[in-house]
């Protein structure tokens, strides 16, 4: 069930800010996962209606194609360690060599996760879990795309078109528990 705009129980009750209601909605959409709100409608705010109502990420959770999305780019661990347990507090350093404790859990800060759409483009949704902006670049080949391939990138939330691309995208500054999520389309389909 999606926590946007009510008090969240695993956040002390406070309500999702708008860059995590973006996130949470935006991944639970490229998923194709059920998208059943846990609020009271009639006291939607408009920053609730403006996440939620987005026609362009709702398209991508009722693409006829139905697939869920996959990981294809996860920073600092390419693979998650303990993958059937969830990671626990953020990854210690030892202060003197700046090397990661041994058994300290892992801290996943950047992941991208892409699917295939009916149209013959691709949505991906670049998310940054960490605490201050980062980029993330979309490569072709991350995506399943030729690399030498040019693609037109929408970007879904500002609902902007940003141009034709030759092998890559890059997703600059996504603020702090944001996401980036765009619609790759090949300008001639490979």
């Amino acid at each position: 069930m999606l926590e946007n705009c009510v008090p969240n129980r695993h956040l002390h009750n406070q309500v999702l800010s708008p860059a995590e209601s973006r996130s949470q909605f935006s991944t639970f959409a490229i998923q194709t996962s059920p998208l059943i709100l846990g609020n009271d409608l009639t006291s939607m705010t408009q920053e609730c209606m403006d996440v939620v109502g987005n026609g362009e990420i709702l398209a991508l959770n009722q693409d006829p194609r139905v697939s869920r999305a996959k990981l294809v780019f996860q920073w600092p661990m390419a693979r998650w360690p303990n993958a059937n347990s969830l990671p626990g507090e953020r990854l210690q350093h030892d202060a003197e060599t700046g090397a990661a404790a041994k058994d300290a859990p892992v801290n996943i800060t950047l992941q991208a996760w892409s699917k295939p759409l009916a149209d013959g483009s691709v949505a991906v949704v670049a998310f940054n879990r960490g605490d201050t902006a980062a980029s993330v670049n979309v490569t072709w080949s991350m995506i399943g795309l030729a690399q030498q391939a040019t693609a037109s990138v929408r970007d879904l939330w500002a609902h902007a078109d940003k141009g034709s691309h030759s092998g890559s995208y890059m997703c600059e500054s996504i603020p702090a528990r944001d996401v980036c999520a765009l619609k790759i389309s090949p300008d001639v389909m490979l």
